[in-house]
C-alpha cells in the first residue's frame, strides 16, 4: 500500500462485482475511504464488508438515489474527491432487433446515469472548492465494435465523448475527467 489516496474519499458505482469491486479493492489498498454503490444490495453489502468500507444502495438512473449517496458522504465522510462511473450493463443484440425498452435501459444506465452522477459530483466539487477526479469506465467496444454490439458500443462511445467534453469544461475548476476502455471483465 502506497497511501497515494490517503485522506481521499471515492465513490465507485456498479461496485458489487467485476471491475467495480476490483477498483474498490485497489482504492482501499491506496488508502482511500471508499463508498460502494450498486443496485445489487446483498452482493454490494458483502463486498463492502470484506473491504471494510461503506455501501449505499443506489440506481444510477435515479436522481434521488444519487442524492442519497451525496447525503451519506456528507454525514459520514464530509467530502467527496473521486468518482468512478463504473455502473453499466451489457447488450449483445443487433440494433434492428432491439426494442425501445432495451434501448432506453442501455443508454439510461451506461450514459445517462454516468452523466447524472458526474453532474451531481461536479456541482458538489465546485460548491466546496474540491479538485475532484472523475474516472469514466468506457469499453474497447467504444472504438472497435463487433457483431451484435452496436448499441452497447454507441453507449460507451457516448461516454468517451462526454469525458472529452467535460475534461475541457471542468479543467478551470480543477476537476479532471478521464476514461479508461477495458475489454471484457
Amino acid at each position: 500500500m502506497s497511501g497515494r489516496l490517503e485522506g481521499k474519499v471515492a465513490v465507485i458505482t456498479g461496485a458489487a462485482s467485476g471491475f467495480g469491486a476490483g477498483a474498490a479493492k485497489r482504492f482501499v489498498e491506496e488508502g482511500a475511504k471508499v463508498v460502494l454503490g450498486d443496485i445489487q444490495d446483498d452482493v454490494g453489502q458483502k463486498v463492502a464488508e470484506e473491504l471494510g468500507v461503506n455501501f449505499v444502495s443506489h440506481d444510477v438512473t435515479k436522481t434521488e438515489d444519487w442524492e442519497k449517496v451525496i447525503d451519506h458522504i456528507k454525514v459520514n465522510e464530509n467530502k467527496l474527491n473521486i468518482l468512478v462511473n463504473n455502473a453499466g450493463i451489457g447488450h449483445r443484440k443487433p440494433a434492428h432487433l432491439t426494442d425501445f425498452e432495451e434501448f432506453e435501459k442501455i443508454f439510461n444506465t451506461n450514459f445517462r446515469g454516468a452523466w447524472m452522477v458526474s453532474k451531481a459530483f461536479t456541482l458538489d466539487c465546485i460548491k466546496n472548492n474540491i479538485n475532484g477526479k472523475i474516472v469514466n469506465i468506457s469499453s474497447v467496444h467504444s472504438f472497435k465494435s463487433t457483431n451484435k454490439y452496436s448499441l452497447y458500443s454507441s453507449s460507451k462511445g457516448a461516454i468517451d465523448n462526454l469525458t472529452r467534453g467535460m475534461s475541457i469544461e471542468l479543467g478551470k475548476y480543477g476537476i479532471r475527467c478521464n476514461a479508461i476502455a477495458p475489454g471484457y471483465v
